[in-house]
């Protein structure tokens, strides 16, 4: 199969240090609409009265966010199972006590709190402000080099399968050319965002509603890839977008 020779030519690339540039954060419309009927699993309702109808619209919502809360589950990394995408703040600082609230997003749509974890992973919650609910999760990381880069695609395809697709976006004022992988569901969908520098290499897999997935491709201009672009990297050498802090190289 030509799927290791998709990250192949990152082989043999410089150890460096790290300023993730953004520039994906999805804007989540979808999950805001539905978090306004059922940011949390309710308990079971009593059966209507006689002539008394439910509401369409909401039980529409109320399903779809169902979904997307058992979706978002399921694509978690191990040991997150119990964080998914509609969680509150209260329950996401229950389940997650070493969280902590950071700065909003540049473009204030989304508040952020976030965790360092002791292998240098950095955790990024983004909450919609006026509901208090997470609506997407991602997972940071700088790598030592292009090998790391290698085994860090072979865990993702042993635990989400072959990719449905691979995505180059170019320069823009909001970010640095990146390459996206994706591996897209029905309800929730996983991104992985890879980033290049001369001298440095990072990743940031991100879980999120589908529909916020496919706004950020869309958002940052992002082209398919084809067969002959794969061995092909962007490369970026002027950082833009959200920065974050890392520990050390994974």
């Amino acid at each position: 199969m030509h799927s290791d020779a998709r990250v192949e030519g990152l082989r043999g690339r410089r150890r460096f240090a790290l300023t993730l540039g953004g520039g994906f954060v999805a804007v989540v419309g979808t999950v805001v609409g539905l978090a306004r009927w059922d940011a949390s699993p309710a308990p079971t309702p009593a059966p209507p009265a006689v002539g008394v109808h439910r509401d369409p619209a909401r039980e529409l919502a109320r399903e779809r966010l169902r979904a997307l809360v058992q979706a978002s589950r399921a694509l978690m990394p191990s040991g997150y199972s119990n964080v998914y995408v509609g969680i509150t703040v209260q329950d996401l600082r229950s389940a997650r006590p070493t969280v902590v609230r950071g700065r909003s997003t540049s473009d204030g749509r989304s508040d952020v709190w976030e965790e360092s974890l002791p292998d240098g992973t950095h955790v990024i919650y983004l909450v919609a402000p006026d509901l208090g609910v997470v609506t997407q999760v991602q997972f940071m990381a700088r790598l030592a080099n292009g090998d790391a880069l290698l085994t860090d695609f072979r865990t993702r395809r042993e635990r989400y399968g072959d990719p449905t697709g691979f995505w180059d976006c170019p320069e823009t004022p909001e970010s640095s050319p990146i390459r996206r992988i994706t591996w897209s569901g029905d309800a929730a969908s996983v991104m992985e965002a890879i980033l290049l520098t001369p001298t440095a290499v990072s990743v940031t897999l991100v879980v999120g509603a589908t529909e916020d997935i496919h706004h950020a491709l869309l958002h940052g201009h992002c082209q398919a890839v084809t067969a002959d672009g794969l061995s092909h990297w962007p490369v970026a050498t002027d950082l833009r977008g959200e920065e974050a802090p890392f520990a050390h190289p994974r």
